[in-house]
């Protein structure tokens, strides 16, 4: 008990408000045949950002022509191409306005949508999905990648039993 500290204090560090969440997180059981994403971004220049738009290349697993714009924090123009095979969305936010990061709640964005994912996707295959976000001229910021797998890995335990020993894979 005499070699404990307690410390309360403010942990500074870096941080990247741009992301893009799903719901259902991690593994899908059977019967899901939907995601929710979520694709927040936060303008963390220091000067406000005009424009903004979000590029999305779907994963193959997603069947855009489902898409559903559930919410947008701000008016959103939503456009789609094919490229190589590849559908790419791309959502617009022309003269949004974000204020530059000093003014903290007031310099980002959301926007939600649902889509279904392609019928008799395999037990085991993953679906990541990235997103690029644009303010203004600058480069474009990635976002993490949210990430799903049709079912769950196979948890492996071994047992052993008598002189012989058996592995059985549930």
């Amino acid at each position: 008990n005499d070699n404990t500290i307690i410390i309360i204090d403010t942990v500074i560090g870096p941080h990247d408000p741009n992301e893009v969440a799903v719901k259902p997180k991690g593994c899908l059981s059977p019967g899901v045949t939907n995601l929710e994403y979520t694709i927040h971004f936060e303008n963390m220049g220091t000067d406000t950002a005009v424009n903004v738009y979000v590029l999305d290349t779907l994963p193959s697993e997603l069947n855009a022509t489902s898409m559903n714009i559930l919410a947008a924090s701000a008016e959103m123009y939503v456009s789609k191409y094919v490229a190589g095979g590849r559908t790419i969305m791309r959502f617009d936010f022309p003269n949004i306005n974000l204020p530059d990061s000093t003014h903290h709640g007031l310099n980002g964005g959301t926007f939600i949508y649902n889509i279904d994912l392609v019928a008799g996707l395999p037990y085991g295959t993953p679906i990541n999905n990235r997103v690029g976000i644009y303010f203004d001229y600058n480069d474009v910021v990635m976002t993490n990648t949210a990430t799903n797998i049709i079912g769950c890995p196979i948890t492996l335990k071994s047992i052993a039993t008598g002189p012989d020993k058996v592995t059985l894979y549930l």
